[in-house]
């Protein structure tokens, strides 16, 4: 089910973005049809465009090894549980997603051209449209959660129950995710993948997986102790990002250096 609502998000996606570029006329003097010119300086987009796919793998690989996890606890109903969840977050995360790239389109051209106090104000925008959709998302979840555990096929009550408290962490998680998308947003406007990823690398994989072995396996919370490591390892990344963002990546001189890369290029 997952595989398949990503597969359908992304197919929306690359058609209406085909469409706009087709048939808008505002695409017209960006989009010259593919020709020799349109390799030029491919390193340079290559360079942003392997650690946004590497960063996409392995944010899904994460929901997997945890799937594994809960698997080799040798518990049915603690797996259906998690499988539950993860089927209920897959559009959340979508929504989320879609939220960011919006966000991430307006950030980006103001900072193409030039303009810092556009681009913040657009961040802050998206950030309080963050928190609107969280708002609105943890207003359906939390109230309701006996009722979706049940919904969606937990009729065991052991399950339900389970279900319910996993809502409970998936919910913290879901405020940390829509905040991760647009932090990261202000990353990829500013060219900056390469250096968010590493921390994703380390918070999700070198920290959260170990804990989620630790809670789930030593300290026998099963499946709540998998996705409570997960939830650590989260928090911690949207940290360190936000720390790396304020302490270490000056914004008036990227974006200075990001419009004068375009102006060289004739853009």
């Amino acid at each position: 089910v997952s595989t398949q609502s990503t597969w359908g998000s992304d197919s929306i996606t690359c058609t209406l973005c085909f469409c706009l570029i087709k048939f808008r006329d505002t695409t017209k003097r960006t989009w010259l049809k593919w020709n020799r010119d349109s390799t030029r300086n491919m390193w340079g987009y290559l360079k942003l465009a392997f650690p946004n796919a590497i960063f996409v793998y392995i944010e899904s690989l994460s929901y997997e090894l945890m799937s594994l996890l809960a698997g080799n606890l040798n518990n049915l109903r603690e797996l259906t549980a998690h499988v539950t969840i993860v089927n209920l977050a897959d559009p959340m995360y979508q929504a989320g997603l879609g939220m960011a790239m919006s966000i991430n389109a307006f950030v980006a051209n103001a900072v193409g051209a030039g303009h810092r106090n556009d681009s913040i104000r657009y961040e802050l925008a998206g950030y309080i449209v963050s928190l609107i959709l969280t708002a609105v998302e943890l207003g359906i979840l939390l109230p309701f959660r006996s009722f979706i555990a049940h919904a969606l096929g937990a009729s065991d009550p052991a399950v339900e129950h389970t279900v319910s408290s996993l809502l409970i962490i998936y919910c913290v998680i879901l405020w940390q995710d829509n905040t991760q998308h647009v932090i990261l947003c202000f990353y990829k406007s500013l060219g900056r993948q390469g250096t968010s990823l590493p921390v994703i690398l380390i918070c999700y994989y070198l920290i959260g997986f170990p804990l989620m072995l630790l809670f789930g396996f030593k300290l026998s919370l099963y499946v709540r102790g998998i996705w409570l490591g997960f939830l650590i390892g989260y928090y911690l990344a949207n940290f360190c990002l936000l720390l790396i963002l304020y302490w270490t990546v000056d914004t008036r001189e990227e974006i200075r250096k990001v419009h004068d890369d375009l102006k060289l290029h004739g853009l």
